[in-house]
């Protein structure tokens, strides 16, 4: 019995049993895709110091652009899937679920 429990276990693990992405987080992927090496590690370290409770300071040249970046990327990737606003897709991701 205890073997079955881990084949089942190692099954629900697999892709093709969990559930399709959402239009929200399929938007975030491909933004995320389209972004440069840069901007990814410039928005990764602006992420961890939001995360560290960090006081807000003013951001740099480099950073700024990454931001801008990111937010070009999700308005790309938000018409792309045929959607206003990604605000559109939250919705629409609660909908679903």
């Amino acid at each position: 019995m205890q073997k079955l429990r881990q084949r089942l276990h190692k099954l629900e693990r697999l892709s093709q049993f969990q559930p399709p992405p959402s239009s929200l987080e399929l938007i975030t992927d491909l933004a995320l895709r389209s972004l440069s090496s840069e901007d990814l590690d410039i928005l990764q370290a602006l992420a961890k110091e939001q995360a560290a409770d960090l006081p807000p300071r003013e951001l740099s040249e480099p950073e700024v652009a990454a931001c801008a970046a990111w937010e070009t990327a999700l308005a790309t990737e938000t018409q792309r899937m045929g959607l206003k606003s990604v605000a559109e897709g939250k919705v629409t991701t609660r909908q679903r679920r």
